[in-house]
């Protein structure tokens, strides 16, 4: 039984297929880039592992059901999807140009509910489980982030509702909220300034920025029948900075 992973080219998605195909699991490379797609299915088959490239864009009902289709018809089989494409376009509310929320809530929100309803049917066949990606910005928004906040407030909530309406078949849907993690498309601008990427992770209570694999044994677990009765939750994978709201705060006017 295989795994479909959407933005599987790069960042969380990647390493999440690298994880699960390092278990055993077979699965299938979705991006939008049909390059970054086959050449993770490369990497993975070089290791020794089993993947489809399985290109698209997942805002199209159609593309995604002949992608899905093509990967069940390979294993027999769906066991998981893990909805981790996502893109961000910052900006503040007063200022919003509706175009681009629009592509975000796409992009972040629509292909989760356009992939998980693409899979359905077989998820309920194989008492399958969905995982999406959410973020610490759902549960803890923060200025200027445009509609990424939004969009992902809503995958929570598509994450809440599959687990009520699949529970009866033997669908589980859980949600990862990554904090700041390293190695992703969004984090590039942050990873290339060394002093900024200090000062995130000081205020970390780890003490240390995120990275990609410690997001993706989260979703290999949840994938995982170690995982069985789990289901409609939102697992912060943040180290801390979530609840850490108060500890941010000065107790004191510093008097000189």
């Amino acid at each position: 039984m295989g795994v479909f992973i959407t933005g599987a080219g790069s960042g969380m998605g990647r390493e999440t297929a690298l994880t699960l195909a390092r278990q055993g699991v077979p699965v299938g490379i979705n991006d939008l880039v049909a390059e970054r797609a086959e050449a993770v299915a490369e990497e993975i088959a070089t290791a020794g592992g089993r993947a489809i490239a399985a290109p698209c864009d997942v805002t199209d009902e159609s593309s995604v059901q002949a992608a899905i289709g093509r990967c069940v018809d390979e294993w027999g089989e769906l066991r998981g999807l893990v909805n981790a494409a996502g893109i961000a376009k910052g900006g503040a509310i007063r200022d919003a140009v509706l175009a681009d929320w629009d592509v975000v809530m796409r992009v972040n929100f629509m292909s989760a509910l356009v992939c998980t309803k693409a899979a359905w049917e077989a998820l309920e066949k194989s008492s399958g489980a969905v995982v999406n990606f959410a973020s610490i910005s759902a549960l803890v928004p923060a200025s200027r982030v445009g509609a990424y906040s939004a969009s992902k407030a809503a995958v929570v909530a598509l994450t809440q509702q599959t687990a009520v309406e699949g529970g009866p078949s033997g669908i589980r849907a859980n949600a990862v909220a990554p904090g700041f993690i390293t190695g992703t498309i969004m984090s590039s601008g942050a990873d290339a300034n060394k002093e900024l990427s200090e000062l995130r992770g000081q205020r970390v209570p780890l003490r240390r920025l995120g990275k990609t694999d410690d997001v993706a044994t989260v979703v290999a677990f949840l994938l995982s029948d170690a995982a069985r009765y789990i289901t409609g939750q939102v697992l912060p994978v943040d180290g801390g900075i979530g609840i850490s709201v108060m500890d941010q705060l000065p107790r004191q006017v510093r008097k000189d």
